[in-house]
């Protein structure tokens, strides 16, 4: 069995999102032969130095004992976390190859990725996207001293919600078109994404198809969960998960 979830936007300003994270890894992720986080696992990352943060360790900590156990764990960047790099590898016992991954499981060819490059529309986004992830850029960022980073990421966080909070809904959506050339271009049986929030299924005309993954809120989410080559979304609500403990 193989596990595929995004955007859990873990802080230590907000224990109960830990508390859910771990109760998910313990209930459904344990014992899986992979674990595929699909970007922004974190909701804020800035380099190595945030391995020292005390009210992260327990999500380190879970994520190396489930490695040590088999499972692989692989974490995919998102646009909150696309710092995570080498360190976070070797310390986490996690593969992380960056933005996208694309790979063929029971004879299907997938394509895992956050799902910000689909949002087309938003040109403006797209544009910020690749001067911040540009190598040079990323390398500065590096360079600053940590409280620093910190603050910097937090500006360009808040500068952020306000423009989206200012754009059309089609901007910020996930444009299916561009999905669905792609699934054409480079013949992808399913794409598994997330970074929109809202969990959905969706038949492609190339005969592809989409499985968006949901936020993680209010101690709930959807997941994805491949079995003998058969690819469904489930939900996990933590409170229901406890009640059957």
């Amino acid at each position: 069995m193989i596990i595929f979830a995004s955007d859990f936007h873990l802080t230590d300003a907000r224990p109960d999102g830990i508390e859910t994270f771990l109760a998910f890894l313990e209930s459904r992720v344990r014992g899986a032969e992979a674990f595929y986080v699909l970007g922004d696992l974190f909701n804020l990352w800035i380099g190595p130095a945030q391995l020292a943060t005390p009210g992260l360790e327990p999500v380190f900590a879970a994520l190396r004992e489930l490695a040590a156990q088999g499972t692989r764990v692989t974490l995919l960047h998102g646009n909150r976390d696309f710092l995570l790099g080498e360190r976070e590898s070797r310390s986490l016992g996690a593969e992380i190859p960056g933005e996208s991954l694309p790979f063929t499981i029971d004879g299907k060819r997938l394509l895992l990725t956050h799902g910000d490059r689909f949002c087309t529309g938003d040109r403006a986004y797209q544009r910020m996207k690749k001067v911040i992830r540009s190598r040079p850029v990323r390398g500065l960022i590096r360079l600053i001293p940590t409280f620093a980073a910190r603050l910097l990421a937090r500006l360009l966080r808040w500068k952020s919600m306000r423009s989206v909070a200012a754009k059309d809904y089609s901007e910020t959506s996930l444009c299916v078109d561009a999905v669905e050339s792609l699934t054409r271009r480079e013949d992808f049986d399913l794409v598994i994404c997330g970074h929109v929030h809202q969990a959905d299924t969706v038949d492609l005309d190339s005969g592809a198809r989409l499985l968006v993954l949901s936020e993680w809120r209010s101690g709930s989410g959807f997941y994805a969960e491949a079995d003998r080559g058969e690819f469904v979304l489930r939900e996990f609500e933590a409170d229901r998960n406890r009640a059957e403990c």
